[in-house]
């Protein structure tokens, strides 16, 4: 160097004396003289001006980036270089931190979009707090919650306290930075714990050697969820930059927490209905304008005894009967926006082959062009209800013939009283005859087992309630045998004990059964 100005001289921290007569490349690093040198010159050899960014080492020792702006000249018969030389360290700052504000932003974008899209909740808070201590170089990183009751704050996640403080710990209100920023609904800083007033610290900053720490809220629209906050040993005056990076994770992670829960609310009540639709127990399906089966319960699977996967994509009328089905298909096709609901009956073909009567409701659906889009059906199982009608009508059948038999009953008592009557007539004008005395008393006898038999005629008419009166066992026995056996060739032996007490009976019941016995002995 044959000659340099003061600006030189303050740059490098050297007089000018001593600048003039070294050599440039005692200047840039040692890693980097030769190659500095030889760039230099074959850049500005092979063109009239050239500039480049270098650093140069100044006299303590410290190095600083600069411009040269370079032309190679003349000089008498020696060729000189003329270079203006910058101080651009200002300019390299600013650029430095251009890239790095660049980069931290970029990976701030990258990190929402991960936050924003993990549906998961420990995994989300994961995320968070693992962020927030990557970017803002956090000792300890931590996300806190609102309990149910909305009474206190509780750890949903840490890193750097002891992982027994998830769930369990907790802030009520005038404790610790969280609570603080909780109850202003804005960020809180605090330089140094030792000398905090504002709220009681917890000893858990001062077991862990705390000193500094940072808190933003995490809030929606209309509510505060929680709080972030970070923790540092050393002491640290937290930037505004520091705190809008914070806060914009914090907003992040109240979008996706309440996105989160608005999933798992949305997924829960997807289980709740799937699960109410599943085991309701009617059968549910639908069906695709070609009548293929697109869905359907539980119940419907377990009447048909089939599989949901062996059901589903199947044409629907393959589990219905011959009948059924041509049934089926003619008011299937005559579906129209204006006749879109029907009820009918059908009947249904298991996979065993057994078949079972089921009452639809169909519902068809249409679009704008009136087409048909899908149809909905409830299919309930009707075989209970059509046994009950059946057992109905028999009832009402019985019904009508004990009102024929009381009918019968009645008038045929009448003939009885008549000849009853008659007899007893005879029986004076028979005075002296044993013969026909006897005849006579056989015929009265005769006429009261048919008075008995009219009267179980009544009893049937009015649903088989008995009319009871006391009577011997003994009599009815004796009687009954021996009307029975009239005209018989056999005898009964009656063998009764006399000590035997009466007993209340329905006589004319108790008569018929013993007559059925006898008669069928014989």
């Amino acid at each position: 160097m044959i000659d340099a100005n003061k600006k030189m001289s303050d740059l490098l921290g050297t007089p000018v004396d001593r600048i003039v007569g070294s050599s440039l490349t005692q200047l840039y690093p040692p890693e980097e003289a030769g190659g500095y040198h030889e760039k230099l010159l074959r850049t500005c050899s092979s063109q009239s001006s050239c500039i480049r960014d270098l650093v140069l080492i100044t006299a303590r020792g410290v190095r600083v980036p600069v411009e040269i702006s370079a032309a190679v000249t003349e000089l008498g018969d020696r060729k000189i270089m003329l270079a203006i030389i910058r101080d651009i360290a200002d300019r390299v700052r600013s650029e430095e931190e251009l890239t790095r504000r660049a980069q931290f932003l970029e990976k701030l974008l990258i990190v929402s979009r991960d936050i924003v899209t993990t549906p998961q909740l420990p995994l989300l808070f994961r995320k968070i707090i693992t962020t927030a201590r990557e970017l803002l170089r956090f000792d300890y990183s931590t996300l806190m919650l609102l309990s149910g009751s909305k009474d206190r704050l509780i750890i949903q996640d840490t890193i750097g306290f002891p992982e027994s403080a998830i769930s369990t710990f907790s802030l009520v209100s005038g404790q610790g930075l969280a609570s603080y920023v909780m109850a202003q609904r804005t960020a809180g800083t605090v330089a140094d714990f030792q000398n905090e007033s504002r709220f009681e610290v917890p000893p858990m900053v001062f077991e862990n050697h705390i000193t500094s720490g940072v808190c933003v809220p995490i809030m929606t629209e209309h509510e505060v969820l929680g709080v972030l906050i970070g923790h540092t040993r050393e002491r640290r005056a937290f930037s505004d930059e520091d705190i809008a990076v914070y806060q914009n994770i914090a907003n992040q992670a109240a979008l996706a927490i309440a996105n989160s829960k608005n999933l798992q609310a949305l997924e829960e009540s997807e289980r709740k209905h799937r699960d109410f639709f599943d085991n309701a127990p009617d059968m549910y399906h639908s069906l695709d304008r070609n009548g293929i089966i697109i869905d359907c319960n539980e119940t419907e699977a377990r009447m048909l005894g089939c599989s949901k996967h062996e059901i589903i994509g199947r044409r629907f009328v393959d589990f219905l009967t011959g009948k059924s089905r041509k049934q089926f298909r003619e008011q299937f096709e005559a579906l129209t926006p204006e006749n879109a609901l029907i009820t009918v009956e059908r009947e249904f073909v298991r996979k065993d082959g057994t078949t079972f009567p089921a009452s639809l409701n169909v519902y068809a659906e249409f679009n704008e062009t009136r087409s048909l889009v899908r149809t909905r059906t409830i299919a309930r199982d009707i075989s209970e209800r059509l046994r009950m009608e059946r057992e109905l009508l028999k009832g009402q059948k019985l019904e009508s013939l004990g009102i024929l038999a009381g009918g019968i009953a009645h008038d045929f008592n009448n003939l009885l009283a008549a000849i009853l009557g008659n007899v007893s007539l005879a029986k004076l004008h028979a005075d002296g005859h044993d013969t026909v005395t006897s005849r006579l008393d056989e015929a009265e006898k005769a006429s009261l087992r048919a008075r008995d038999l009219t009267q179980q005629l009544l009893t049937f008419s009015k649903g088989g309630v008995p009319i009871k009166k006391t009577m011997s066992v003994a009599d009815i026995v004796n009687e009954s045998s021996s009307f029975a056996l009239r005209g018989a060739d056999v005898r009964c032996d009656c063998r009764i004990s006399e000590d035997l007490w009466p007993v209340e009976i329905d006589p004319g019941q108790i008569t018929q059964v013993l007559n059925n016995l006898i008669i069928n002995a014989d």
